[in-house]
């Protein structure tokens, strides 16, 4: 399991050393340079405090948005599952109009040399 953030900063804070600092500093024994680097200090941990909260936001927006991308990445794979399948439907249906198509004409040049045929025996007939 990955630490949460705040356990990340309190540990960065600690290897540091930070919190020992602390504790062991007698702030009214400071001179005023050491009080304005005191004061320094102060504020660029306030600045790392600020940065570990926006890394774990990004952390945060990260983690959805890789959530929504498998999500879109299901959903477009469903999708195109359901779109070959109609395509394949559309070429099936094509093929079968293609043959009828094929087999009307097969039929209408069939009608139309029996009817030249039959054209000949009334001929004949006639005769």
């Amino acid at each position: 399991a990955q630490p949460n953030r705040m356990e990340s900063q309190e540990d960065f804070l600690t290897d540091i050393g930070y919190y020992q600092f602390l504790s062991e500093l007698d702030q009214s024994s400071l001179d005023a340079r050491s009080q304005d680097v005191f004061s320094k200090l102060q504020s660029k941990v306030k600045e790392c405090q600020q940065r570990f909260f926006s890394v774990g936001e990004l952390e945060l927006n990260l983690k959805q948005a890789r959530l929504e991308t498998t999500e879109a990445s299901r959903r477009d794979a469903v999708d195109q599952k359901r779109n070959d399948e109609l395509v394949d439907k559309i070429r099936a249906k094509e093929e079968s109009v293609n043959t009828i198509r094929s087999s009307m004409e097969d039929k209408r040049v069939l009608v139309e040399k029996l009817e030249m045929e039959n054209e000949e025996l009334k001929r004949k007939i006639d005769v």
